[in-house]
């Protein structure tokens, strides 16, 4: 028993849980008719919050309330982890990345979130700007 909690406690390589994750999602489809997905839980919030009136968000949201307890989930599991993670500065990166970092211009590789990256100077750069807009759509 001790053995397989060290093997779930340990994190997956790529290459297992990301196809994993992917076959996730037709899996769901193909055998409950479920899409699966953070986006359209948010069209089931628009319905359930009474925007009936827009016929896009006239349905029975119910029939999709596990995927509003998914979102939840998700929100509640990342305020837990910020509350358990010791100190999440110190993390463990290879040198051949520190190596990298350095030469794209980030002399600070501390913690999860580099000053050097996320601080509202970078919001000045237009190609930040484009970057992020982009990435939303």
């Amino acid at each position: 028993m001790q053995e397989l909690l060290n093997f779930l406690s340990n994190p997956w390589p790529w290459y297992v849980s990301g196809p994993l994750i992917g076959l996730m999602i037709p899996t769901l489809l193909l055998v409950i008719n479920k899409n699966f997905g953070v986006s359209s839980s948010y069209k089931h919030m628009c319905a359930a919050f009474g925007l009936k009136k827009i016929s896009f968000f006239d349905y029975n949201w119910k029939d999709y309330s596990w995927s509003l307890f998914f979102v939840l989930g998700i929100f509640i599991s990342g305020i837990i982890v910020a509350f358990f993670i010791p100190n999440p500065n110190n993390i463990d990166l290879s040198e051949n990345f520190i190596v990298w970092l350095q030469e794209h211009g980030l002399n600070n590789a501390n913690g999860f979130l580099p000053q050097e990256i996320f601080c509202f100077e970078q919001l000045s750069s237009l190609r930040t700007l484009i970057i992020l807009i982009g990435g939303d759509f």
